[in-house]
């Protein structure tokens, strides 16, 4: 699924240096699949897992941080620049610091929502399906 995803991402989302997005893309899929199979045995239980499935946001987003920074740091030379400088402190450690914590809460506030989605567009399909059983057991249908 890591694999898949990272070709779309960088198949789909123009980006003026996407070097980096593949790697991250694949790897934070890879660790999400990980999380999923883990404990559960299965990806079928663990997909089922609303519990799961956002820890593996989580943990997947700080692995697609940890290599794009990686990469970035790598190629950078160390020297990324702040717009203002506002520290003597590597700016680098501060990207990093910043980064890793944002990435994994928004990767879990993604993921929150998309689930309240799904569980939302669940809970209508069955009231219809509810309804429309409802209807085909009257007296006039029998």
């Amino acid at each position: 699924m890591g694999i898949v995803s990272g070709l779309i991402f960088v198949a789909a989302v123009p980006a003026p240096n996407e070097y980096y997005l593949l790697p991250a893309t694949i790897a934070a899929g890879l660790v999400y699949d990980l999380v999923l199979y883990s404990g559960a045995g299965e990806y079928k239980a663990g997909a089922a897992s609303k519990m799961r499935v956002l820890a593996g946001s989580g943990i997947s987003g700080v692995a697609e941080s940890i290599t794009a920074l990686s990469i970035l740091t790598f190629v950078s030379g160390y020297q990324f620049i702040l717009p203002v400088s506002v520290t003597n402190v590597n700016p680098v450690l501060i990207y990093w610091a910043i980064d890793l914590p944002l990435n994994a809460i928004l990767s879990i506030v993604g993921t929150s929502i998309a689930v309240g989605f799904m569980l939302q567009r669940r809970r209508v399909a069955a009231r219809e399906s509810q309804e429309q059983s409802a209807g085909t057991n009257t007296p006039e249908h029998g």
